[in-house]
Formats: structure tokens, C-alpha cells, sequence
């Protein structure tokens, strides 16, 4: 009886070609994921900053000023760059004295990664009732 041999397939080269073909999925995979994750600390650490902002606005005889560098000196001591925060006080439509302050903060400078022509921007806003009439 004859047998029949068939010819052996060469694979050498798959596991590579598979390898090259995930590579580029993979690596994009894990820096989205610690942009993400870089996002997210960004984020929490602008909504601590607003609302120590917030409190320090609150202290006898603090002006909006004084809100407004209390945040800034927040996001600074977080390494954050270009944050542009504003404060307002205003009365409400029960007649108390509130206190607004917005914070935003461009990902540009403050990510992992510069995506050029893609302003993703971090926007944090707090906003508090003052016991007392200053």
C-alpha cells in the first residue's frame, strides 16, 4: 500500500506576522487606557481645587479673588498648567449669597499625549451657599 505524504506547510513566519499585527492594537490599547487614567486624576484633582476654592471664599471677609487663588495655588501644587477659573458672587432667588466658581483646564500640556488640532478641556464648577453676608 502506498501512503500518501503530504507536504508539510511552512509556518515559519506566522507567530511574527500575528505579533506585528497586534503590536500597534496593543500599544494604542495601553496608552488610551493611561490617557484615560490621566484624564480622570486631572478631573478629580480640578473638582478638589474648586471646592477649596470654594471654601477659602468663604472665610470672613474673603473677596472672589482670594477663591479664585485658592484654586489656582491648588491646581499649581497639582502640577497643572493653564487653568482658567473664575468666581461670582450672587444672590439667588431665596435671597441668599451664593458663591460660583468654574475652573477649566486644557488636556493639552496636562495629558500624556498632544493630539493636534483636539482641545479636550477639563470643566469643574462649584458652587456653595454663603452663611453670612460679607
Amino acid at each position: 500500500m502506498f501512503a500518501i505524504r503530504r507536504k508539510a506547510k511552512r509556518r515559519d513566519g506566522t507567530t511574527t506576522v500575528e505579533f506585528a499585527v497586534i503590536l500597534p492594537v496593543m500599544f494604542l490599547f495601553i496608552v488610551g487606557s493611561i490617557q484615560l487614567f490621566r484624564f480622570y486624576a486631572v478631573a478629580n484633582s480640578m473638582e478638589l481645587a474648586v471646592m477649596e476654592g470654594a471654601r477659602r471664599g468663604l472665610l470672613p471677609n474673603a473677596q472672589e479673588a482670594d477663591a479664585i487663588a485658592a484654586t489656582t495655588n491648588y491646581l499649581k501644587i497639582a502640577g497643572l498648567k493653564g487653568p482658567q477659573v473664575n468666581a461670582i458672587r450672587e444672590t439667588n432667588e431665596f435671597g441668599q449669597l451664593e458663591l460660583y466658581i468654574s475652573a477649566n483646564l486644557p488636556m493639552n500640556g496636562n495629558g500624556f499625549l498632544v493630539l493636534p488640532g483636539h482641545t479636550l478641556t477639563v470643566l469643574r464648577e462649584c458652587r456653595i451657599r454663603c452663611e453670612t453676608s460679607n
